[in-house]
């Protein structure tokens, strides 16, 4: 017997109801603020201000949405100045100052036009916002606006991120790349001289074409410090009087990939003292630098996932995660250390169990490959029945699987599913060896990674061999396509807006991710066999378990026609098939509609084409 308390299952609203998520975090005096996506309000986002000692206010009414679609991914939406606040208006990307005095209505100050805008950062020295613009016609610069008008400071390059303004005003720094690079393939930092404002004596200081810069800052002397790579890793360096120090030194990621402009993962406090995000293990550390003593330290925190670092004086604020907790938006200050959470997440539902994850090492052809495993809930089931699993593959493929607290994950494991999330070998956080380990081979490690996962647990007597399910988004629903076409290890898979045609992808995908695949596949249209053979849409044939998809109208990262086919070849060969696509959405659903939607028919199609079926 199963002496476990029971739980209800998840809903599928109460799962939408939670994604309600801090993002960016920026300080200003003793005030955090943040952005905070509601998917109940059509996925708008909002911007937040908590005070030491008052509940969070919101900033932003509805319609206005501080969201950036720089490059289709976005980031970097917002920025505080003195006195005022300064966002990214969606969907128009319009600029928008808004004052933060009570009753204060935002104003826009610039018309974007076709452009887009992203990574906003305040410029003090000069009382000017700097920004990456996204012209119409695709071009890239940085920008500054003032009472002017808009400046362009900085073009050329393909992509520019990064932009920073040392405290004196006479020194610019910011990160470039070129293609077919991707920015955790080889990115540079540069340095320029600001006269006047404008930048002069552009120099290359870290960085290059077989190295990447996740992100850097001016110190109080004018020093810089940054998150580059040496050694396989990326590492915390100084860059003193024309060379680079490391400040530590060991086999951890001290940095992760450029997927969104405003990505920070490293701060500086005014004392001197230096902190960044490594990860380890799966799990995500906040470290801190003493330099009095140069030792580094590992700050004991009930969190596992941070993001979003960023400092003012002697405190710090990011979003933090952990297994039984959601995305938060904290404070940190030191000397005691003393943690303060400002945002309100929802509360979890009343009578649900939380799964929390296991880290996992298992062999995967000649190497290893890890992920997450989360056992089922208790739900009322039989002890005896070993559990069905669902294998997930992250996007990406440069990203990971995080130990945050997912509601999605939660639907399932209170469903008597067990969860196993792969961090196949091209994730980060294991160092550059291992995230090398898929150029060349995307459409084959991934997956065999994914397969050689759910062996593991076969064999080992964790879950039921018969019904092995797998699921997937972007990157991750063309490791389900080729795991299905491939292997006949899953019994079904579920796939949102997954890739079906490698080919169709470097032809019509956007200018960021336009080289992508350069790298994890071949040269196009020189390695034309190699993207056949590896894209499940000629392959179709091979498949023989049910597949449920599901896809954004909006989606320009993986257009629809990829998926539409998709679909419509399966039916044709008589494969239990459904295709679900939602206007409105893009690359990555937004909505609490949406949300509800997918996982209420995925889990009715895994149900109805699963042996035994699932519980709840």
């Amino acid at each position: 017997m199963n002496s476990a308390p029971a739980h209800r299952p998840w809903t599928a609203a109460e799962v939408a109801a939670a994604g309600r998520t801090p993002d960016q975090v920026q300080i200003a005096g003793k005030r955090l603020y943040w952005s905070e996506s509601r998917p109940t309000e059509g996925g708008r986002v909002s911007l937040m201000q908590a005070r030491p000692g008052a509940a969070p206010v919101d900033l932003l009414p509805a319609p206005f949405s501080a969201r950036s679609r720089l490059l289709e991914y976005g980031g970097g939406a917002f920025a505080v100045s003195g006195g005022a606040l300064w966002f990214v208006n969606d969907p128009g990307q319009d600029l928008h100052r808004l004052d933060l005095a009570d009753g204060a209505v935002p104003q826009r100050v610039w018309t974007a036009g076709a452009d887009r805008f992203g990574d906003l950062y305040w410029d003090v020295a000069h009382a000017r916002l700097l920004a990456v613009r996204e012209a119409s016609d695709g071009r890239l610069s940085l920008v500054a606006l003032d009472a002017g008008g808009l400046t362009e400071l900085v073009a050329g390059a393909d992509f520019y991120a990064n932009p920073r303004v040392s405290p004196d005003g006479r020194a610019l720094l910011f990160i470039a790349w070129d293609a077919p690079h991707m920015p955790w393939d080889a990115a540079t930092l540069y340095r320029a001289t600001l006269i006047d404002g404008r930048p002069q004596d552009i120099r290359p200081i870290a960085g290059g074409p077989d190295r990447s810069v996740c992100q850097a800052e001016f110190d109080a002397r004018g020093d810089i410090v940054l998150l580059g790579e040496t050694d396989g890793w990326w590492t915390p360096l100084r860059w003193h009087d024309g060379a680079l120090h490391a400040l530590w030194s060991a086999p951890v990621d001290c940095g992760f990939p450029r997927w969104q402009a405003g990505m920070r993962q490293l701060a500086l406090l005014d004392d001197g003292r230096i902190a960044w995000i490594a990860t380890r293990r799966g799990r995500r550390q906040l470290m801190l630098f003493e330099p009095s003593a140069a030792t580094v330290v590992a700050l004991d925190l009930p969190w596992t996932e941070f993001a979003g670092l960023t400092a003012s004086g002697q405190t710090l604020a990011c979003i933090a995660a952990a297994p039984d907790r959601r995305w938060e938006a904290i404070t940190l200050s030191l000397d005691p250390l003393r943690t303060t959470v400002c945002s309100d997440a929802p509360p979890l539902p009343a009578g649900v169990g939380v799964s929390s994850p296991q880290w996992l090492a298992f062999r995967s052809g000649e190497g290893e490959a890890y992920g997450h495993f989360y056992a089922p809930a208790p739900h009322g089931g039989d002890a005896g029945t070993l559990p069905p699993l669902l294998v997930r593959g992250h996007g990406g493929p440069t990203s990971r699987a995080v130990t945050a607290l997912e509601p999605r994950t939660q639907f399932w494991t209170s469903r008597g599913f067990a969860v196993l999330d792969v961090d196949y070998r091209g994730s980060t956080g294991y160092g550059q060896a291992y995230r090398q380990a898929l150029e060349g081979c995307w459409g084959e490690a991934d997956v065999a990674d994914c397969v050689a996962g759910a062996d593991f647990l076969v064999a080992t007597g964790a879950v039921d061999g018969r019904r092995c399910v797998i699921s997937g988004s972007s990157a991750g629903g063309l490791t389900v396509l080729g795991a299905l076409a491939f292997h006949e290890r899953f019994a079904a898979g579920g796939c949102y807006y997954g890739i079906g045609d490698l080919a169709a992808l470097a032809r019509d995908t956007h200018k960021f991710e336009a080289h992508y695949l350069d790298r994890l596949v071949g040269p196009w249209p020189a390695a034309e066999v190699l993207y056949r053979a590896r894209s499940p849409r000629f392959h179709a044939g091979r498949i023989r378990a049910p597949v449920v998809f599901f896809q954004g109208a909006e989606d320009r990262v993986v257009p629809p026609a990829q998926c539409r086919e998709m679909a419509k070849v399966l039916r044709e060969n008589g494969i239990a098939t459904e295709y679900h696509e939602f206007p409105g959405e893009g690359h990555g659903f937004r909505r609490a509609e949406t949300v509800i939607a997918c996982l209420e028919a995925e889990a009715a199609f895994y149900a109805r084409t699963l042996c035994g079926g699932i519980t709840g």
